[in-house]
Parts: structure tokens; sequence; C-alpha cells
């Protein structure tokens, strides 16, 4: 289920184009990010 998280992530950014710095991992291997400004692309 991990995987296919990080999957639908992985496609998410791409088609959003979000910008986002990562913070950081916590021990479960998930990642966090800041997102400076957020803006719906539809």
């Amino acid at each position: 289920m991990g995987w296919s998280q990080d999957l639908f992530r992985t496609m998410w950014r791409a088609l959003s184009k979000e910008v986002k710095e990562l913070v950081g991992t916590d021990q479960f291997g998930n990642k966090y990010y800041y997102i400076p400004a957020y803006k719906n692309w539809r």
C-alpha cells in the first residue's frame, strides 16, 4: 500500500506542478513537504 501511495503522489506532483520543499522524513519513511504557495492547477 505504501508504494502505491508513493506512486500516486509522484504522478500527482507531476500533474499538479506543485512547488514543494522536502522538510524531512519520519521513522516510517513518510516524506513531509513544505508548500510555499499552493495554486490549484484547475
